[in-house]
């Protein structure tokens, strides 16, 4: 069990959580870059296959460049003990560049031509079913917990925000949220 973050501080329910390094790489387009400025080119997600998602932004200073990462697949999940990792020395190489080149080339040509600046890391806290934790603890019900949003939480957080009020003051929500039980993966 990893030393960092949901999985120490959850441990007791028994998750089998998975942590992944994913990158999320940066390109200057080829040719006119106005066209990739924001307001003029859209944040943007691409289902290309089933549960195969990527994912960008215009361009953004900084770090510099437009953003173009995978969500899923292709780049190829790196499982990782989050405590041996650092993010900041060496995030990602021009290797690790080629399946989002190869992506983009028949997509976005002017990015996959483009020149390649680098990656940010980040860790991916997932779930074995890939959603999140949210409910009553099993086995304290005064305590709410919401984990493992990594990677999509940010689209939820209207609703997410509503059901932990709803489960702290109230001790329970209109929304139906079983799916996300604490203690689903306990003896598993």
């Amino acid at each position: 069990m990893p030393g960092w973050g949901a999985p120490a501080l959850l441990g007791e329910l028994e998750v089998p959580w998975r942590v992944d390094r994913r990158l999320q790489h940066y390109w200057r387009p080829e040719g006119d870059t106005a066209s990739f400025a924001p307001g003029r080119f859209p944040a943007w997600m691409w289902e290309y296959a089933a549960g195969a998602v990527a994912y960008g932004l215009p361009w953004q200073d900084p770090p510099g460049g437009v953003k173009a990462a995978f969500h899923h697949a292709n780049a190829g999940p790196l499982a990782t003990d989050p405590v041996d990792v650092d993010l900041g020395a060496a995030p990602g190489t021009a290797d690790e560049a080629v399946p989002m080149r190869d992506w983009l080339a028949a997509r976005m040509p002017a990015l996959a031509k483009g020149e390649w600046l680098g990656t940010s890391a980040c860790l991916y806290t997932l779930t074995p079913d890939e959603h999140f934790l949210l409910g009553a603890h099993p086995a304290h019900a005064n305590v709410v917990v919401a984990a493992g949003f990594s990677g999509h939480g940010f689209k939820f957080l209207p609703v997410v925000g509503e059901v932990l009020a709803d489960l702290a003051i109230d001790g329970a929500t209109r929304h139906p949220i079983g799916m996300f039980a604490p203690g689903r993966f306990a003896g598993t």
